[in-house]
């Protein structure tokens, strides 16, 4: 085989190579999150597949494991007879509260619990946006409490 063959076929290979890893990553980028609403909506049509799920946290319904480092929560949509049971195992995340929303990232098991793998926790109107003339940050907001 000559050496201009050898270069086209690698060329090609890593042609391939390059294309498949911007295909993933575009998929993967362009994935978003169903609400529980949403979910719940799909039903059973979930099961067994990876997805994000966003809601808020449930009143009541987080119990921490730190021996196991295992988070239970349920997470609610707009109607709160909409939940949607979550597993997690790692660390509980800092900011972590009745009421607060949620996205979670995992595989919707058989039992119909989200077995989460990651989880962004949003703070809701914890970062209020100084309005312009204030040389003080609103009350209450986190760059005031920091100072």
């Amino acid at each position: 085989m000559s050496t201009r063959v050898k270069a086209a076929a690698a060329l090609v290979v890593i042609l391939g190579v390059i294309g498949a890893l911007i295909w993933v990553g575009i998929t993967r980028a362009a994935s978003y999150y169903l609400t529980v609403d949403e979910a719940v909506a799909k039903g059973d049509g979930l099961l067994g597949k990876s997805l994000k799920v966003s809601g808020n946290i449930a009143p009541d319904s987080v119990r921490w494991n730190p021996d196991t480092l295992t988070l239970e929560f349920r997470i609610q949509g707009t109607d709160p007879t909409h939940t949607l049971p979550v597993v997690y195992h790692g660390t509980k995340p800092s900011e972590f509260s009745n009421g607060w929303p949620v996205v979670a990232d995992g595989r919707l098991e058989r039992d119909g619990v989200l077995h989460a793998t990651q989880l962004l926790v949003k703070c809701p109107s914890k970062y209020e946006a100084q309005k312009p003339g204030q040389d003080e940050p609103p009350a209450g907001s986190a760059a005031r409490e920091n100072r």
